[in-house]
């Protein structure tokens, strides 16, 4: 198997709008995903056959496809770089993530020119109940000027894994009010839920799940996905304002 699965955000002063595209390689089987989740929790989650029409990085530009018959582009997010981390490899198995734009400003379907958001892209070729999770935290933050993202595993495979501008910092805490890594510090504010739900009642209720006992335990992994206003500190003294999208998923 083989997943290529794309995530994107853009957060337009009180619009919130989070995306996902993803194909699904399954021997001689291709399976498109497309997704969806705004502030106001309406959602969306449709499977495609055939698979879907990806995301493309071209000059520094990712241009996210319209689902509309008539096809075009959705949104675009400047300031692409691409910065491929491996987050797990073994035995041929291989987990890869992209954060190609880290904080970028967002133009397109109504926005305004302040828009700003943050743009993924993610490759495994294993199941992912393997890797053995017990629990997963990640979020991002966009600012003005800087860029926080960040990464902890729990389980089997315990990982913490934070970046400051695109550069690794030693990840410290998560907590719900405030992310704390070398150099840095973001605090959280007005943090309200976007989705709180089993993975397998979301987004992914439209699949046809494995009946295999460790999948079904992994999709009964609760997400919660939060928005909220966000200061960085770097050094102790105040440095940007923002917003952030964060989230923990906790297998039981």
């Amino acid at each position: 198997m083989f997943l290529e699965k794309w995530y994107a955000d853009v957060c337009d002063g009180e619009r919130v709008e989070i995306l996902y595209l993803a194909n699904l390689k399954l021997g001689p089987a291709l399976i498109g995903y497309e997704g969806g989740i705004t502030l106001a929790g309406q959602g969306s989650a449709k499977v495609v056959p055939g698979g879907v029409h990806l995301p493309r990085d071209v000059d520094g530009v990712v241009a996210w496809p319209s689902t509309r018959p008539e096809g075009g582009e959705r949104m675009r997010w400047a300031g692409a770089r691409p910065l491929e981390i491996p987050l797990w490899r073994e035995d041929g198995r291989l987990l890869t993530w992209n954060p190609l734009v880290l904080n970028g400003l967002v133009s397109g379907n109504g926005l305004s020119p302040g828009a700003r958001g943050y743009v993924e892209r993610l490759t495994l070729n294993f199941r992912p109940w393997q890797l053995g999770l017990q629990r997963l935290r990640w979020g991002r933050f966009c600012g003005d000027r800087h860029s926080l993202v960040w990464i902890e595993w729990e389980g089997r495979h315990p990982m913490r894994l934070a970046l400051l501008d695109g550069q690794k910092r030693e990840l410290r805490e998560v907590a719900p009010e405030n992310v704390d890594c070398t150099e840095c510090a973001l605090h959280l504010t007005r943090r309200r839920t976007l989705v709180q739900e089993s993975m397998s009642e979301g987004g992914l209720r439209v699949l046809s799940l494995p009946r295999r006992l460790a999948a079904l335990q992994f999709f009964r992994g609760l997400e919660t996905k939060w928005f909220a206003l966000g200061e960085l500190f770097l050094e102790g003294e105040a440095a940007d304002s923002g917003h952030a999208v964060f989230e923990e998923v906790v297998w039981s």
